[in-house]
């Protein structure tokens, strides 16, 4: 893929951000340095460095498509009530790839581990309503 500025400043922010952020969150970053980049041309970046593996894509339960310049062995914890996605090391085992290759003949290009649940923070919102509710 040819290096341009624009792809240079998309993967830059990817890399130094922690937040997994969607394509807009990336098209508003970058703008502050690109002011003339357009969310088309963030777009097919995006789907570029994901294509060569230098961006991975995540599909968070029907909401909008984040980004994570982290593509090693790594999971990610997805809050259901406030939207958070964070990266969790979790030991991988490369195995599995090659089961699932054998027991179904599917070419595997790639795969995630992803917990759903409630982080810390809206597990205490939760029980603060609960006990004012009782009260």
């Amino acid at each position: 893929m040819r290096c341009t500025r624009q792809k240079e400043k998309i993967l830059e922010y990817l890399q130094a951000t922690t937040v997994h952020p969607t394509a807009e969150q990336v098209y508003e970053s970058v703008r502050s340095s690109l002011p003339r980049i357009s969310r088309g041309t963030v777009y097919r970046n995006l789907e570029k460095l994901c294509r060569k593996g230098e961006a991975i894509e995540l599909y968070i339960g029907g909401r909008v498509s984040r980004y994570d310049a982290r593509t090693g062995g790594h999971g990610h914890l997805c809050c259901r009530s406030c939207g958070l996605v964070a990266d969790v090391d979790v030991p991988f085992d490369h195995t599995f790839h090659q089961e699932v290759v054998e027991r179904t003949g599917f070419k595997v290009n790639g795969s995630a581990v992803q917990f759903n649940g409630v982080c810390p923070a809206c597990q205490k919102k939760e029980q603060k309503v609960k006990k004012e509710a009782t009260q």
